[in-house]
């Protein structure tokens, strides 16, 4: 069995322990791994799944970055008789939803309650940091990650400003598609 394993990259922290701990799973059921770095951008995501799809794979797993991609990828993989899984990201648009319920090779997603998360974050930064201001940078515009936990902050505030109203946050506009170090650094001192 032959798994494609379409990434942002294996190079940073996360990417670099999803690999790790991939790997050691492959090793110990036998199962051998191919590896495409998309850099979740989406025309490279789309090409992830059509590469990995001509190359033979059995399988593919996927950190996608928008649902749009999945309304691409599931069709090409359908058409190849190649299994799709998503980590990290789960299918928000109603539509890609019910095109990715109604295919036989959409095996479904693994991922966190990434809005939870959001209002869980916003909550300790609100309560137990004493942030009053607050930002929130995206690596992508459209990461559904990012947009699910944006809602999540803004409940946060939500919240608190009802409850609180003498002691109001502010939460900015999020600052997306920055993707390197040093793009997120001067995202941060600008806000």
């Amino acid at each position: 069995i032959t798994i494609g394993v379409s990434i942002w990259g294996t190079n940073d922290s996360l990417g670099a322990s999803v690999k790790k701990i991939l790997d050691t799973e492959a090793d110990t059921l036998g199962v051998k791994l191919v590896y495409v770095e998309q850099n979740l951008k989406s025309e490279e995501v789309v090409a992830s799944a059509e590469n990995l799809c001509a190359s033979g794979v059995d399988g593919i797993i996927m950190c996608n970055s928008a649902d749009a991609e999945m309304a691409q990828v599931i069709p090409t993989c359908q058409q190849n008789k190649v299994y799709v899984a998503q980590f990290f990201r789960k299918i928000s648009d109603d539509n890609i939803l019910k095109l990715a319920e109604k295919s036989p090779y959409y095996l479904g997603t693994t991922h966190e309650d990434e809005e939870k998360n959001g209002y869980d974050l916003g909550t300790i930064l609100i309560k137990d940091k004493g942030c009053r201001d607050l930002g929130m940078i995206s690596y992508r515009v459209g990461d559904a990650t990012a947009n699910e936990r944006m809602v999540g902050y803004k409940k946060a505030v939500e919240d608190w400003n009802k409850d609180n109203p003498d002691d109001q946050v502010k939460l900015g506009d999020v600052v997306d598609d920055k993707q390197e170090a040093e793009d997120a650094r001067q995202a941060v001192e600008g806000m």
